[in-house]
């Protein structure tokens, strides 16, 4: 799983996809944190961090993982 880059107000971040389904993101050399996808039941996905990271931006960095994927 190759690392790739998202856009998010400016500022490139790196994003390392994980065997395990998450993502780890990185600003420059600086980790951010991890998120992971959380399907819900009509199909939907929340983004999640366990780390110092905020949830309304784990989910938009979520959600232009999505875009990228497709």
């Amino acid at each position: 799983m190759e690392p790739f880059e998202i856009e998010l107000t400016g500022v490139l971040f790196t994003v390392q996809p994980q065997e395990n389904g998450n993502f780890k993101i990185f600003d420059g050399a600086n980790y951010l944190g991890e998120i992971e996808p959380i399907i819900n039941d009509d199909t939907s996905v929340k983004w999640v961090t366990a780390d110092l990271m905020g949830a309304d931006f784990a989910n938009q960095l979520g959600e232009l993982i999505e875009e990228k994927e497709m």
